[in-house]
């Protein structure tokens, strides 16, 4: 046991001892002899220990944590395995005993007996969810047993628990690499002819630069499977980076033949396009002026009709010609007009050109400058959005949803007190703004302080419950929080709730396939899982949850095929351009 694991076990122990002797009903007596032996295993006295509990056992205190601490002052004179049978006597005075299957998993360890261990250490980690000790241990038996996915999967849990802590985030990293060493080498093995392959190799060959190689391997990969996503995605961003814009908008229709509705082969044909013609962009709320803009009352029916129909395609065709018919210094209403509409259709690169231009011709009102920012942020600009926020800030003291948004560039920047201080600021302008109880509860979850954010996400959900347009991500967040607290049938309870109000809600399905894995509902966790995955199709986490169902069912080529889809998933999503 290493000297971080010792130190928190023996803390867990000590707490348990003095805690438990209050809360047991032992004779006065009997309750004394416990009191004294507790004493004397924390000064070291093993003998006098070990002759205390022996005799509260002989003197009618068969209590499970009686047993503990007895297998406790075994294992520290080296008797495993009398210790094991006095953990287990504690396992079955009180199944739900916590700290016995804890130090009944460690002795299993100690005694080379690995496989009876992780099943110990599993029970523990469901009993004391919060206990790092409890995952670090179960993460030392996955890792004797070569099982890599559980590896990773355990130590991503202890990472969750300590965020802060260096060592476990390198655990956790290593677990990553080793895990997808394995799964690539497998894959060699399989099927050394498979695109799978060669779209590893063209991965590889572009991490070291060699773009001409990768080119190659990912043609290769092409030719071997043509229907296979991401491989005409990775050539395109190559082009892409070498200003082969032909090459690169070819690739990128490949792709988008075959995932229509992937964000990142969309978000690429933007840049691609905006690289090819560059002049227009996009943004919001569109409503025309009928006294700002010199359009005919043909044109404007025209216009009007587009964007009541939603065709925002449509809508920026018709904007873009009439702005190019607009004398100089004239075209600004309607390049707000069409920055607006643009945002509406997810092209936030356009919609902060138009604004752009718009600004040149005359500073731009407070919401167009809001939507400025707000574009800012969804091209991962938060050095381009805070300057904006900050102008709107000092034109308008009492908004709070601008604060709210500079408290959202904090928290993504892991600024948690800064961003903390903004939403209070907005909670000060408006009590009832929902969104800014939801994210302190995500700063405060952040920062290790469970009970404050729960607080808040219980506030988030009570304002959403009275609002018009509810949204599911209160529910969500402290669902998951719960969850990860035991608190699983509450948990279940929210993650229903989220999907009642956005039944498209992909990470509520996730979350609730994850619930209903540890809750032993299989089949319901495997739907959930893939309707996640039905609704989002670039989400990676799903594909890795439902490998370690199918890994455990013995259905190994499902859960291969999840286990790859979860890698090339998350390196996809590792490459998208920032």
């Amino acid at each position: 046991m290493d000297a971080r694991l010792r130190s928190t076990v023996t803390l867990l122990l000590v707490l348990l001892t003095t805690i438990l002797v209050g809360a047991q009903d032992l004779a006065p007596a009997v309750a004394e002899r416990f009191s004294q032996g507790v004493a004397d295993l924390k000064a070291g006295q093993l003998d006098t220990a070990e002759a205390a509990f022996r005799e509260v056992l002989r003197s009618g205190g068969e209590r499970a944590f009686v047993h503990h601490n007895l297998g406790l002052v075994l294992r520290e004179r080296g008797r495993d395995a009398d210790a094991l049978s006095e953990f287990r006597a504690a396992v079955k005075l009180d199944p739900s005993f916590g700290p016995a299957r804890l130090l009944a998993g460690t002795t299993l360890l100690a005694l080379k007996r690995v496989r009876e261990a992780r099943s110990e250490l599993e029970s523990a980690v469901r009993l004391m969810p919060r206990e790092v000790a409890a995952h670090l241990q179960l993460a030392e038996a996955c890792q004797r047993l070569a099982d890599r996915a559980c590896v990773a999967d355990t130590y991503g849990r202890v990472v969750q628990l300590a965020p802060a802590d260096p060592e476990y985030v390198y655990r956790l990293g290593s677990a990553y690499l080793s895990l997808s060493e394995w799964a690539h080498e497998r894959l060699a093995k399989v099927a050394p002819d498979s695109a799978r392959v060669q779209q590893a190799l063209g991965r590889e060959y572009m991490r070291q630069g060699q773009t001409d190689r990768a080119v190659d391997a990912l043609h290769r990969g092409v030719e071997a499977d043509p229907t296979l996503p991401d491989l005409h995605l990775m050539l395109a961003r190559i082009h892409f980076d070498a200003g082969r814009l032909e090459d690169a908008s070819h690739e990128i229709a490949g792709e988008l033949a075959l995932v229509p509705f992937s964000k990142d082969a969309l978000q690429l044909k933007d840049r691609i396009e905006a690289e090819r013609n560059p002049a227009p962009v996009k943004i919001s709320d569109p409503l025309l002026s009928p006294s700002s803009t010199a359009l005919s009352s043909s044109d404007r029916r025209e216009i009007d009709a587009a964007i009541g129909a939603r065709d925002w395609e449509r809508a920026e065709r018709l904007l873009a010609n009439q702005i190019e018919r607009q004398p100089a210094g004239q075209s600004r209403d309607l390049l707000i007009l069409i920055a607006r509409v643009f945002f509406l259709d997810g092209k936030p690169l356009n919609t902060a050109v138009a604004l752009k231009k718009a600004d040149a011709i005359a500073p731009l009102d407070r919401d167009a400058r809001f939507t400025l920012a707000l574009a800012y942020v969804r091209l991962g600009r938060a050095d381009w959005a805070r300057p904006e926020l900050e102008k709107l800030v000092q034109s308008d003291p009492n908004s709070a949803e601008c604060r709210y948004w500079l408290g959202r560039l904090d928290y993504d920047a892991g600024q948690y007190a800064a961003a903390i201080a903004r939403f209070n600021e907005a909670l000060a302008r408006d009590a009832t703004f929902m969104r800014a109880h939801d994210n302190l509860g995500l700063c405060y979850e952040a920062l290790n302080d469970a009970d404050q954010a729960i607080v808040h996400y219980r506030e988030a959900i009570r304002l959403n419950r009275e609002a018009q347009t509810k949204s599911p991500w209160p529910p969500t967040n402290l669902g998951i929080l719960l969850g990860q607290r035991g608190a699983l049938e509450e948990a279940g309870a929210l993650l229903r709730e989220a999907l009642g109000y956005d039944d498209n809600f992909a990470n509520a399905h996730y979350q609730l396939g994850k619930l209903l894995e540890q809750q032993g509902q299989t089949e319901q966790a495997i739907a959930a899982l893939k309707r996640a995955v039905a609704l989002d199709p670039t989400y990676p986490e799903p594909h890795y949850v439902l490998a370690r169902i199918y890994r455990r069912l013995g259905q190994t080529a499902q859960a291969d095929e999840a286990l790859a889809t979860f890698l090339r998933l998350r390196a996809a999503r590792d490459e998208k351009p920032r």
